[in-house]
C-alpha cells in the first residue's frame, strides 16, 4: 500500500520533514516539508530586492511565489548564488519544487517543529 497521508514530524517522500498540513489537497499540494539538513547551504545576503512584493507576501502559500519572484529578479540582474536561485535549482528526493518559506510558513515551521522538539534545530538557528 502506498502511503498518501503524513503527520507533522514524519518524513515526506522527498526526504524532508512535514511541518504543515492544510488538511486537504488543493492547488496541487497539501503538505509543506522542510528539506533534509544534509541539503543545507549558505548563500550571501543580498538586499537588492526590497519592493518586489505586494501586500500578500507573508502568508502560507506565498513562499513559492516569493521565491520565483526573487529568482527571476536575480536572473535578470545576472546575480548568481542567491538563496532563491539555489532553492529553485535543488533536486532533492526526486522533487524540484523547493522554495524559501514566507514568514507565516517559517512561523509554522517553528511552532510545529522546534517548539515540539521535532527535528534537530538548535538555539543558534533562532
Amino acid at each position: 500500500m502506498i502511503k498518501t497521508e503524513w503527520t507533522i514530524g514524519e518524513t515526506y517522500p522527498a526526504g524532508g520533514t512535514v511541518f504543515y498540513d492544510k488538511g486537504e489537497e488543493s492547488d496541487g499540494w497539501r503538505y509543506l516539508s522542510v528539506a533534509p539538513s544534509s541539503t543545507e547551504f549558505m548563500a550571501p545576503y543580498d538586499d537588492d530586492w526590497y519592493g518586489l512584493f505586494g501586500d500578500d507576501c507573508d502568508s502560507i502559500e506565498t513562499g513559492k511565489k516569493n521565491t520565483k519572484i526573487l529568482a527571476d529578479y536575480f536572473i535578470q540582474k545576472n546575480k548568481q548564488g542567491t538563496a532563491a536561485l539555489l532553492c529553485t535549482e535543488q533536486q532533492i528526493g526526486g522533487f524540484s519544487d523547493w522554495f524559501l518559506p514566507s514568514i507565516a510558513e517559517l512561523t509554522q515551521m517553528y511552532i510545529n517543529r522546534y517548539e515540539k522538539g521535532l527535528g534537530n534545530f538548535t538555539e543558534e538557528a533562532y
